[in-house]
């Protein structure tokens, strides 16, 4: 991708879904450091996925478990309705059997917590091919 096409990548819109409002406050935080300033938050599945059919997204990050659904009702949701989105999962070292599951009906690309902001940038570069 040339250099212009990697700038509007980072305009691209990312939604971070996170029951926790401290965490999803932390990844967009991260997420404005390396570049990334529009930034989505839902707290649930639903209200992610009704974000998704208003607005044009890039990337989805989730976490495992969601109050109304599982990750993997919504990575399916998201898979079977917007199979352009890429959707990386935020899972704790302990949720490998999740992330399999995951990574076997669709999941673009996972993070093990904790999170830092280089693997952050470097996980998106991976999962959209930039260079």
């Amino acid at each position: 991708m040339d250099s212009g096409g990697m700038k509007n990548f980072w305009k691209c819109a990312i939604l971070v879904v996170d029951e926790s409002r401290v965490a999803r406050s932390i990844l967009a935080a991260m997420l404005a450091k390396i570049g990334h300033d529009a930034v989505l938050e839902a707290h649930d599945g639903l209200t992610a996925l009704k974000l998704l059919s208003q607005q044009k997204v890039a990337t989805v990050f989730l976490t495992a478990a969601l109050p109304d659904m599982s990750g993997m009702a919504f990575l399916k949701a998201v898979r079977s309705s917007h199979p352009e989105i890429q959707v990386i999962l935020i899972a704790d070292r302990k949720d490998k059997a999740s992330v399999i599951s995951a990574v076997q009906n669709g999941l673009s690309g996972y993070l093990f917590k904790p999170v830092a902001p280089e693997r952050l940038a470097r996980k998106l570069r991976q999962v959209h091919k930039l260079s």
